[in-house]
């Protein structure tokens, strides 16, 4: 059964869960279907339609093959946003959850680059308004980068930009500890 009113989407009932669902907004059949009904938001530039239609596929099929794409192309939505703590943490869980991705090493180049965008400046929103300027926010995110690949292309870069963050914001001894960090761990860094 199915019900229609001019100007709304229709509802159809569901015996089996015994409520009413709006196809419009219902997870598709496979993951496969999901994701290209994601990626066709994407090639629109809609809205913040393509980071929840990935992130849907994420949460129904947390398993399928297409789940770390879907998450990887989330933060990538949000970075089109210019959400960049959404992005971050897209890319973050990602990494966690999917630790074989082919796209590791972007992902992680990702979060170094949003790291940048804190660490010149770019604000904390609170409740999508930007606030003010963090540094604080742009060590949290280096410190995950060398966390999530401690020897990587990005680790060196990461902990002297932690130094530099600490430096910037005046913390001078956490700073000295910063550098001696990477010099310690990373002798032949330029």
């Amino acid at each position: 059964m199915w019900v229609q009113h001019a100007g709304y989407a229709y509802w159809i009932w569901t015996p089996q869960t015994g409520t009413w669902i709006n196809p419009k907004w219902a997870v598709k059949d496979t993951p496969a279907e999901q994701f290209d009904w994601a990626m066709r938001f994407t090639s629109r530039r809609i809205t913040r339609r393509p980071s929840t239609k990935f992130l849907k596929l994420v949460k129904y099929y947390p398993q399928a093959e297409l789940a770390a794409e879907a998450q990887y192309y989330a933060g990538q939505s949000f970075e089109g946003l210019e959400e960049y703590e959404q992005a971050f943490l897209a890319y973050q869980k990602a990494i966690e959850a999917y630790p074989f991705s082919k796209r590791m090493e972007e992902m992680i180049e990702r979060e170094f680059e949003i790291g940048n965008k804190f660490y010149a400046g770019e604000r904390v929103k609170l409740w999508g308004i930007p606030t003010f300027p963090s540094v604080w926010k742009a060590i949290e995110m280096y410190q995950k980068v060398v966390d999530n690949a401690p020897y990587g292309k990005y680790a060196d870069r990461s902990l002297y930009k932690i130094g530099e963050c600490y430096k910037k914001g005046g913390d001078y001894q956490a700073a000295r500890l910063a550098f001696q960090k990477l010099i310690d761990e990373h002798p032949k860094a330029n």
